[in-house]
């Protein structure tokens, strides 16, 4: 087993002229970057909700009856973020405020 934490591996492979010469397979596996774990937003959730993260995948956030997604001036009824290539998630968390109805 070859465990490294970089993106390239240089594998150099000599071998005697015995045997018969039909070659060898290589089967790898990675991951992306991990991100750091986030916490839903008070008065909401996040899914899917998992242990840890990588590179590519999705988030979404919502809020409860009651309360709305708001990021600065912006509001939002869900709100999606990726954990991007450098293990940092593409936006920070909005929060959830209480909807004003009047």
């Amino acid at each position: 087993k070859i465990q490294t934490g970089s993106n390239i591996v240089n594998i150099l492979f000599h071998s005697d002229s015995t045997g018969e010469n039909l070659g060898w397979k290589l089967t790898y596996t990675s991951t992306g970057s991990e991100c750091s774990p986030l916490a839903a937003p008070l008065n909401g959730h996040l899914e899917p909700l998992q242990s840890n993260y990588i590179f590519k995948d999705h988030i979404t956030l919502t809020c409860d009856p009651g309360y709305s997604l708001r990021q600065g001036d912006k509001e939002f009824e869900h709100y999606q973020i990726e954990c991007q290539r450098d293990g940092k998630w593409s936006s920070d968390v909005p929060l959830c405020k209480m909807v004003d109805c009047g």
